[in-house]
């Protein structure tokens, strides 16, 4: 009787067991969801890290937008050049610099000289499920002495976007700032994102169209949008 007594302590009971189980997926659980668990002995802590990252999404997808292109030329500046060709040259800049930086994927609705009809481009960012539409533009009035940088928006979420870029422009250019406003064009008012057209400048006025088309012009345009898209997606 006492060596059955003895040999039946040393086993484990099932019950136990199991609670032993529980415990060891409890703690697995804990430390794969990443979750700190601490122990305080004194002044002293110890925390078990998480595994897995915290972080959210790692890129953001950006569509940029040459606007008009092909049969459809835009504006016709002071010097008689295209405003088709301005977007486009404009456009490629910000693509560079997006394109390098891993924090942006990006994509162009177009790439050369074709047109696109506006709902497509709205249509290829709602169907890439971008996070931003950013389309660049010059503008034009008859008056040549009008001038100044303006952002357009349509939906109310897009504006945080048009405050961001129109700043960041304003203060690479030093043009006039016309502020943003509210437009219902189809480009915007079809975009299910955040979506912008940007009016860099009159190509109209002698004077910002020099700026506008000059190498050092076009680089200070696109690092400003590129410097707005960073600060956005920041905060």
């Amino acid at each position: 009787m006492t060596n059955k007594r003895q040999g039946f302590s040393k086993r484990v009971p099932r019950r136990k067991r199991f609670e032993r189980l529980c415990v060891s997926l409890i703690l697995l659980i804990v430390t794969i969801v990443g979750i700190r668990i601490a122990s305080t002995s004194g002044a002293s802590v110890v925390e078990i890290p998480p595994l897995l990252s915290e972080s959210g999404p790692s890129t953001f997808r950006i569509v940029i937008d040459p606007g008009h292109g092909g049969k459809d030329p835009g504006a016709t500046g002071s010097s008689g050049a295209f405003e088709k060709e301005y977007n486009l040259a404009m456009a490629q800049r910000v693509y560079q610099l997006l394109e390098q930086d891993p924090m942006f994927e990006v994509k162009m609705t177009r790439e050369d000289d074709q047109f696109v009809e506006l709902e497509e481009r709205a249509a290829i960012a709602n169907e890439w499920n971008a996070d931003a539409l950013v389309s660049i533009h010059g503008n034009t009035y008859e008056d040549p002495a009008v001038s100044g940088t303006e952002t357009l928006y349509y939906h109310n979420e897009s504006i945080p976007l048009a405050r961001t870029l129109q700043k960041e422009i304003i203060a690479a250019l030093g043009l006039r700032d016309r502020g943003i406003k509210q437009q219902q064009l189809v480009i915007l008012s079809r975009s299910e994102v955040p979506a912008v057209i940007v009016e860099m400048g009159y190509l109209t006025n002698p004077g910002e169209e020099e700026l506008l088309l000059s190498s050092d012009g076009q680089a200070l345009g696109a690092t400003a949008i590129y410097e707005g898209l960073k600060n956005y997606f920041s905060h």
